[in-house]
C-alpha cells in the first residue's frame, strides 16, 4: 500500500473516530506511518485529504449503501454485495454480518413491502454494529454546505442510491426501472434509511424494526 492509500485509509478511520474538526496533520502522519510532505504531494493540504477521504467512502460500492444491498430481478442478487462487503471487512462481522446475509437473501421472492422491511432490518443491524458508518456520513453532510465539491459529489451518490434502493425494494434491475418510479421509491427508502441510521446511532435499543415502520406507514393511509 502506497502513501496515498495509507493516508486515505487513516483519514477515513479518524473521521469516524474523532470527527473532521479534531483531526490534525500530525494525527494523520503518525497513524498512517507517512510524512507531512506526502499529504501535500498527494492531496495539496490536510483539508484536501479529509475531503477526498469522505467522498471516497461514499463513492465506493463496498463502503456505501450500494455495497450492502445489490439489487436484481426478484431480489436474485440481493445478498451478493452484502456478502462480499462483509468478507472484505467493510460491513459488520460476526452475528451482525450473519444477520445481514440472511436478511438480504430473504429479499428474494417477496412483495415490495416485505422487501423494504427486510432491507431496513439489514441496514439497522449494520448501523448498530458499526456506528462509524453513520458518524462518517454525518461529518460529510456537515461539510456539504461549505464545499460545492462535497455537495455535488454527495448529491450524485444519493441519486445512484435512489436507483439501487428502488431496485432492491421492487425486485427489478436498475436499468429496467421507470425513472419516476425509481425516484419516488428510492427517495422514500433513503428517507427511512437515513432516519433509521440516526436512531440506531443515538438509541440503538429503541430502533424500530422494518415491520414496525411499515405498520406505522399503514396507519397514515386514508380510512375508507
Amino acid at each position: 500500500m502506497g502513501n496515498r492509500e495509507k493516508l486515505l485509509a487513516t483519514a477515513k478511520r479518524l473521521i469516524a473516530e474523532k470527527g473532521y474538526g479534531d483531526i490534525t496533520a500530525r494525527d494523520l502522519v503518525n497513524e498512517s506511518g507517512t510524512n507531512l510532505a506526502s499529504i501535500g504531494y498527494h492531496f495539496g493540504s490536510k483539508e484536501g485529504l479529509l475531503t477526498e477521504a469522505m467522498l471516497d467512502s461514499f463513492g465506493h460500492e463496498d463502503e456505501g449503501l450500494g455495497g450492502l444491498i445489490s439489487p436484481g430481478p426478484a431480489g436474485r442478487d440481493a445478498g451478493t454485495a452484502a456478502q462480499g462487503a462483509a468478507a472484505r471487512g467493510t460491513a459488520a462481522q460476526g452475528p451482525a454480518a450473519d444477520r445481514e446475509r440472511v436478511a438480504a437473501d430473504q429479499l428474494a421472492g417477496q412483495d415490495p413491502s416485505e422487501r423494504l422491511a427486510n432491507l431496513l432490518d439489514v441496514l439497522a443491524e449494520v448501523f448498530r454494529a458499526d456506528p462509524r458508518r453513520t458518524t462518517a456520513s454525518i461529518e460529510a453532510f456537515a461539510r456539504a454546505p461549505h464545499s460545492p465539491e462535497v455537495k455535488e459529489r454527495l448529491a450524485a451518490v444519493y441519486e445512484q442510491y435512489r436507483r439501487q434502493m428502488a431496485a432492491a425494494v421492487l425486485g427489478e434491475e436498475v436499468d429496467d426501472l421507470d425513472p419516476d418510479v425509481a425516484h419516488r421509491v428510492g427517495s422514500l427508502a433513503l428517507a427511512l434509511i437515513d432516519g433509521l441510521a440516526l436512531q440506531a446511532l443515538l438509541d440503538p435499543d429503541r430502533t424500530p424494526e422494518g415491520k414496525e415502520i411499515l405498520a406505522a406507514l399503514a396507519l397514515l393511509r386514508p380510512r375508507q
